[in-house]
């Protein structure tokens, strides 16, 4: 099977609230034609039983965090075969229902209970882009994406640099490989780009994340400000007029810049090193809604597992004024999604995995 990208393009231009620098605009590198990522396949043999699945996206369970057993390695004596999920399942991956004699299967790290594995929601009708990051060697740059590292899309992107995006086979929700940030210098962007579809107003966005660093329910840190995850972007190549998720003063929240948006946070500062958080080398499930149907109403909504953890439906909902030109906060963010990791806190180190992206019109689901 296929991930296919059906369309194609990007939003940050600080004022500098938080001290934040103002950065270069370098040239932009264009993108071919459609992207694909190949559908991961795995399988599992144990003495008792088989499991073996094909699929979009991966298989996650619905106790805790997601583990790295091996399915079936403990089986003794069933003689069914049974069918499980595909590439790292969680959840007890041996036994399936036609071999549930003694076979015991395996077990995850994250205690996620007993029973067969379940694949993530197949993206809906209308999503326009998913990427498993099964297509393409480990160590490269996935197919399909712009690098964005080091504020410049030219620069080197190898396992050896200080900051790197990567596809990486030793970690993944599913399948065998998932995409690596790596980065380790103050400010600096490791992050990849792609372009949104022309017309885009309102944007789904669904991804697993595992982060090396605990992000939400810290101590703030002055003066720094906030970390980056995933942003929206108006201008290919330019991080001065953007909306980020990530942390935002210790806690999970956004971050924007660009034209009168003055670098404002949210939460408000009461919620700043609030809960929830993103624990540490823990898959999370990550979605996002960003509305601008209604440009004098924008809306922007994360979730975490599930769990509706910030919103921003007001201009009273940032933490600072915004300016003439920030009323309509979301007008011309539509252009670049952003993947990747970049830190103004301290330290600024981080590595951090992403894996199963689906863009979509409409919501996506975890599970």
């Amino acid at each position: 099977m296929t991930l296919a990208f059906v369309a194609l393009v990007s939003a940050c231009n600080p004022d500098l609230a938080d001290g934040e620098p103002s950065f270069p605009v370098m040239n932009a590198q264009g993108f071919g034609a459609a992207g694909s990522g190949a559908v991961s396949t795995a399988s599992s043999t144990s003495s008792s039983s088989t499991t073996s699945s094909t699929g979009v996206s991966s298989s996650q369970t619905n106790g805790g965090s997601l583990g790295s057993g091996a399915a079936g390695s403990n089986g003794s004596t069933g003689t069914g075969n049974g069918t499980g999920g595909a590439g790292n399942t969680t959840g007890n991956g041996g036994s399936g229902s036609a071999g549930a004699a003694t076979g015991g299967g395996g077990t995850t790290s994250g205690g996620a209970g007993a029973g067969s594995v379940q694949e993530p929601p197949p993206p809906p009708a209308d999503a326009f882009f998913a990427d498993d990051f099964e297509n393409g060697a480990s160590g490269t740059q996935p197919e399909g994406w712009t690098r964005w590292i080091n504020y410049s899309t030219n620069a080197s992107n190898t396992p050896s640099d200080p900051q790197f995006a990567l596809l990486d086979d030793q970690d993944s929700v599913s399948g065998n490989q998932s995409v690596h940030f790596h980065a380790t210098g103050n400010t600096q962007p490791a992050m990849l780009t792609r372009a949104l579809p022309p017309g885009t107003n309102r944007l789904h966005l669904r991804v697993f994340v595992k982060t090396s660093v605990q992000q939400g329910s810290r101590t703030p840190d002055n003066p720094s400000n906030h970390d980056t995850l995933i942003a929206l972007r108006a201008t290919p190549n330019d991080g001065n007029f953007e909306l980020r998720f990530g942390e935002a003063k210790g806690a999970l929240g956004f971050n924007m810049v660009g034209p009168g948006r003055n670098d404002a946070l949210a939460p408000l500062p009461a919620l700043w090193g609030s809960a929830p958080l993103l624990s540490p080398d823990t898959w999370h499930c990550i979605e996002l809604e960003f509305s601008n149907e209604d440009p004098d109403r924008p809306e922007a909504h994360a979730s975490v597992d599930g769990q509706l953890v910030r919103s921003v439906t007001s201009t009273s909902d940032w933490h600072v004024p915004l300016g003439q030109d920030g009323q309509r906060w979301l007008n011309g963010m539509f252009n670049e999604v952003v993947l990747g990791w970049q830190s103004f806190s301290n330290p600024p180190a981080n590595d951090v995995w992403m894996d199963d992206l689906v863009l979509s019109g409409s919501p996506i689901g975890c599970d």
